[in-house]
């Protein structure tokens, strides 16, 4: 991971960069809209809210999730 963007997730979704400080504020400075980065953790709750997501029910989160980054993968049961 010497050369990627890490991220964790926090408890409601929010990305907390763990290291790829100097890619991240290119990427930022060239005005891109997508970058690979690499998931490291998630928080208890957050999973909580992925899983109720697959299961097709209603987590009742604080902020859209829509796009959310670390829900691209999700396969929902409904």
């Amino acid at each position: 991971m010497e050369n990627e963007i890490v991220v964790d997730v926090g408890r409601t979704g929010e990305l907390l960069l763990v290291s790829g400080k100097h890619r991240y504020s290119i990427a930022r400075a060239l005005d891109l809209d997508e970058i690979p980065v690499t998931f490291l953790v998630r928080h208890a709750k957050w999973m909580q809210i992925r899983r109720a997501l697959v299961r097709g029910a209603d987590p009742v989160p604080t902020e859209p999730l829509d796009d959310h980054p670390d829900l691209r993968d999700l396969e929902k049961n409904e």
